[in-house]
């Protein structure tokens, strides 16, 4: 509503408009009444607001309530009508976002395993390369039998 109206004008134009929304009107009277505040200009942001004002009020009155069982008494009330349920609906994550998101997990996890492993192989085959080097040039390994080793604490 700021940059449709400006900055002068824009607190109490937003005021007006959601008095409007939040009225009993018709859509036609209170497309009307926007569409007059807005100075005939900006018919699709009168179209969304008009399209969407149920969603708007609602959300208004949502973010307005602070303590979580006021939240949940709110919600209940809206479950009563289409429209809330709607509403509540969309403030729900559905089950397919659900699901996405676990497996966007799972698979992040399953990177991070292959690469640790990959980590593990490289060390694992460096450490080959390097006793096969060894070998290589002649140097003599030695094998040490850790049964035998006693250690001093």
């Amino acid at each position: 509503v700021e940059k449709v109206v400006g900055d002068d004008e824009s607190e109490s134009a937003s005021k007006r408009v959601y008095e409007l929304l939040e009225s009993s009107q018709s859509d036609r009277f209170v497309e009307n009444e926007i569409v007059k505040l807005f100075k005939y200009s900006h018919f699709e942001i009168v179209k969304k607001l008009i399209t969407n004002r149920y969603d708007i009020v609602h959300a208004i009155l949502f973010n307005s309530i602070v303590k979580q069982d006021e939240r949940i008494d709110f919600e209940n009330k809206l479950k009563v009508s289409p429209r809330g349920k709607q509403f509540i609906q969309k403030l729900e994550p559905k089950q397919d976002e659900i699901d996405q998101d676990n497996s966007e997990v799972v698979v992040s996890e399953k990177r991070k395993r292959i690469e640790q492993q990959d980590r593990s192989d490289k060390k694992g085959k460096r450490a080959k390369v390097e006793a096969n080097e060894a070998l290589d040039s002649h140097q003599t390994l030695e094998k040490i039998d850790l049964d035998e080793l006693v250690f001093i604490k």
